[in-house]
């Protein structure tokens, strides 16, 4: 079955966040994960875990025989240090940054849209931890009737 390109575009981020590690220079090593009907609480995740949730999608601007949309996706990454008396904030500051700069290397999702903007950067306490959360907005367009193909 064909994917959706909302979907390849999750999927990109997906593993665009798994290539944020200390390995490849960053100041973190993060690991995906997607969002399922399983409550988080009960397993809480490690440190580093970045959970993706797919907000929604909304129209804009659609043009003749075009379908334009704007996914609004929400990144948050748990920061737990290794020490309770380690000062957190420096560190969410780091995964931010982290993150930042992995969407800014390619704004096109791999020609999959026509730009990322992170629109939040916050911190965030949550059933599943601490944490740092980084709200995005992918912007891309399809033909009308059509969300499997690009224009």
């Amino acid at each position: 079955m064909t994917t959706p390109i909302n979907e390849s575009i999750m999927l990109n981020v997906e593993a665009l966040i798994n290539t944020i590690t200390t390995g490849n220079g960053y100041n973190q090593t993060l690991t995906a994960m997607r969002s399922k009907r399983v409550d988080y609480k009960y397993e809480p995740p490690d440190n580093g875990s970045t959970l993706i949730t797919w907000l929604g999608d909304r129209s804009v601007d659609n043009a003749a025989g075009l379908a334009s949309w704007t996914m609004e996706l929400s990144i948050f990454s748990i920061v737990c240090p290794a020490a309770e008396t380690t000062d957190i904030d420096p560190l969410m500051a780091q995964v931010s940054a982290d993150i930042e700069k992995a969407l800014k290397i390619d704004a096109q999702r791999n020609s999959l849209a026509i730009d990322t903007r992170i629109t939040d950067k916050s911190p965030q306490d949550s059933t599943i931890g601490e944490g740092i959360n980084i709200t995005v907005e992918i912007d891309y367009r399809t033909n009308w009737g059509d969300p499997y193909n690009l224009t």
